[in-house]
């Protein structure tokens, strides 16, 4: 299992947890109480902000990560991309030369036959 899937495989298993929790939770009068205190409502602003500074610093690591073993970003493999398709139209032209030239031989060929006949 490479990271790719272990990491969604992860989020498709939290995701089925925080359903099951949400699910309980609606059905509790106790829910309702927490809905209605604006401690409960400062804690879960304090939760979301969290999550999303975690969520932010593993993205930093694991972009670290990935920078330090030089595996190469969508970015660069564009840019890949893009150049080799620049070079195979380059040795298409090339190719096209090649054919050229040599039909240009066999032309030559076959003239200087018919002069020495």
């Amino acid at each position: 299992m490479n990271f790719k899937e272990f990491f969604d495989e992860a989020l498709i298993k939290g995701e089925h947890i925080k359903d099951e929790i949400l699910s309980e939770l609606m059905k509790s009068k106790l829910l309702h109480e927490m809905l209605d205190s604006d401690h409960f409502a400062r804690a879960v602003s304090t939760v979301i902000r969290t999550k999303d500074e975690v969520t932010k610093s593993i993205r930093r690591n694991v972009k670290a990560v990935f920078q330090i073993m030089a595996v190469p970003t969508k970015d660069d493999l564009g840019h890949l991309e893009r150049k080799l398709d620049t070079l195979e139209k380059s040795l298409d032209k090339v190719a096209k030369k090649v054919i050229t030239v040599k039909s240009l031989k066999k032309i030559n060929l076959k003239k200087a036959a018919k002069h020495i006949n």
